[in-house]
């Protein structure tokens, strides 16, 4: 399964708003990606998303999720 990214536009009063979203299958792309979003961090709550989710992978990649103390810290 390859790596996509979506494109989609959104009419809204008189304004497009375009939207992207990405989806990753590999642990080389996921790395990729957060690389870049640290390198051009997004604004506001969509920050703050970016950070909880950087924890959240890098709780799977010391695997550290198997547990029900683990699963917690998901939380």
């Amino acid at each position: 399964m390859t790596n996509r990214l979506l494109d989609t536009s959104v009419n809204r009063n008189y304004i497009v708003e375009k939207t992207y979203k990405i989806k990753t299958y590999k642990l080389e792309s996921k790395l990729l990606l957060f690389d870049y979003l640290f390198k051009f961090p997004l604004f506001g709550y969509k920050y703050f998303d970016q950070c909880y989710l950087n924890k959240i992978h890098n709780l799977f990649l010391i695997n550290e999720y198997k547990t029900l103390k683990d699963k917690a810290k998901l939380i």
